[in-house]
């Protein structure tokens, strides 16, 4: 999750989400949501900051919710 104003997203974690995607390549599927256009997903997964990233596993089922910035690393064994 990120907002049309957080600069964290834009320097720190959309760089981050970019080297993850090239790491893993065809593994894994990113979705970019804005929270302000996502209340109602925001509050039924208790976002309360962002960045925030979201690891959903391939049946959808929400296995990791990081608050703030996380690395590609951190991420990767997240989906490990």
């Amino acid at each position: 999750f990120t907002t049309p104003r957080c600069h964290e997203c834009r320097t720190r974690q959309k760089p981050a989400l970019e080297r993850l995607r090239l790491r893993l390549a065809d593994a894994i599927d990113i979705v970019v949501l804005d929270a302000t256009s996502h209340d109602d997903l925001v509050d039924r997964l208790g976002i309360l900051t962002v960045p925030a990233t979201v690891v959903v596993d391939g049946s959808g089922v929400v296995r990791q919710i990081n608050l703030g910035y996380v690395d590609e690393h951190a991420l990767a064994a997240q989906l490990a």
